[in-house]
């Protein structure tokens, strides 16, 4: 059974690992973009990806069980579980600005 976040919304990505990881730290990274952008990137062959990703707003989408390792720390990748928050340089820190995803 996989394991998503209730509060996710659920887009796997096709063809990415299976193998299990075994969770010991948690890493946020800060993407340079949006989230869309990174999903998008994250989607193809070979390409490093999350977990999760999390707008500016707090939406949160979930592209990776969290029972198998993502690709986004390298040697860290069998320990962690890593989340992408979105920064497009822009004012997103008001909530309510709805310039923002």
């Amino acid at each position: 059974m996989a394991i998503i976040l209730p509060e996710a919304e659920w887009r796997p990505f096709e063809g990415k690992t299976t193998t299990l990881v075994q969770p010991d730290i948690l890493v946020a990274h800060t993407e340079v973009g949006s989230n869309e952008g990174s999903i998008a990137w994250g989607a193809g062959a070979g390409r490093p990806y999350a977990h999760c990703y999390v707008s500016c707003k707090g939406k949160t989408v979930q592209c990776q069980d969290l029972k198998y390792r993502s690709a986004a720390v390298l040697e860290g990748n069998p320990y962690a579980i890593c989340w992408e928050t979105e920064d497009t340089n822009s004012a997103c820190f008001d909530p309510w600005d709805h310039k923002c995803g």
